[in-house]
């Protein structure tokens, strides 16, 4: 397991994630390996955040499961 702290800065984000990926043309979802999931919560959290706003983000990533073709 590896920790990720990310900076959100304004916006809407339906979903963060961390990838692993060799390249941009290897995104998919195989490649996700941890997600920002609120306290509690199963399935990832929507963050919405005004103008002035931003927050910091933790996400767990499991390398273990790192999609290999």
């Amino acid at each position: 397991m590896v920790d990720f702290r990310m900076e959100v800065q304004s916006g809407t984000y339906n979903w963060l994630f961390v990838a692993a990926i060799g390249n941009e043309d290897s995104i998919s979802i195989q490649n996700v390996v941890g997600e920002y999931k609120a306290d509690g919560d199963t399935i990832p959290t929507p963050i919405s955040l005004d103008w002035n706003d931003s927050i910091w983000v933790h996400i767990t990533a499991n390398l273990e499961d790192v999609y290999i073709p």
